[in-house]
């Protein structure tokens, strides 16, 4: 996000504003305070931004088969592309498009700025997302061939679940996923296994941190809907 230069009425340009308000998840290990913008919100004529978008195709993996044949390894891994849509640069011709409205403290002027990476409410984002994604995996393919594997085929959105029959395969897998990831500016956080040996390399920062809670046992978290118990 950067600071924009207030833009005339009388100035033909491409501009819009996206109205955001933040939402509070109390039960998130991670990010408690999510900002959501809307690029629906209509315009005095009756417009809205996300109707001008070209949404593009769903480059998605159906979700049963990346449960089915995550469920058939021996050793399986998931983990998290954190803050994945915040990762990707959007073309600067285009962030006038993405403009928002911000004071940090009530006192204070409030401003205008340009948000500068794919933003979650668009409805080219998800697009935009994924292919990004296959684009790394094609790059990478001939290096980090299993990594690239694993980000074209076990990724739903921002959570990525995949593994191997042996341990050394698994270990194998997670190396050239955390290389190909690394190679396009994707962190890759929240990671959890079924065997503490694909852990004991991570930083600790890295890995899931889990909260106990009365109706929830810490052994368990959820991964892609379901309750999975890595132990």
């Amino acid at each position: 996000m950067t600071l924009a230069s207030p833009v005339a009425d009388s100035t033909p340009t491409r501009l819009n504003f996206l109205p955001h308000h933040g939402v509070l998840r109390e039960a998130s290990s991670t990010t408690k305070l999510r900002v959501v913008f809307n690029g629906s919100t209509k315009v005095p004529s009756g417009e809205t931004l996300n109707k001008h978008l070209m949404i593009g195709p769903n480059l998605l993996p159906a979700l049963f088969d990346i449960l089915l044949r995550w469920r058939r390894h021996r050793f399986v891994l998931a983990t998290d592309i954190e803050k994945m849509y915040r990762q990707i640069d959007v073309h600067p011709e285009d962030r006038d498009l993405q403009r928002i409205l911000w004071r940090d403290h009530r006192p204070e002027e409030i401003k205008e700025y340009k948000l500068n990476t794919v933003t979650y409410g668009l409805a080219c984002a998800p697009f935009l997302a994924i292919r990004t994604l296959r684009q790394l995996a094609e790059d990478e393919g001939k290096e980090l061939p299993l990594g690239a594997i694993a980000l074209r085929e076990d990724v739903y959105m921002d959570d990525i679940l995949t593994g191997a029959s042996t341990l050394s395969a698994a270990k194998e897998v997670q190396r050239q996923l955390r290389q190909v990831c690394t190679a396009g500016g994707f962190p890759l956080k929240k990671w959890s296994a079924n065997d503490a040996a694909l852990l004991e390399e991570l930083p600790s920062e890295d890995q899931l941190q889990r909260e106990p809670r009365w109706w929830q046992p810490g052994e368990s978290h959820s991964t892609l809907g379901l309750r999975w118990h890595p132990n």
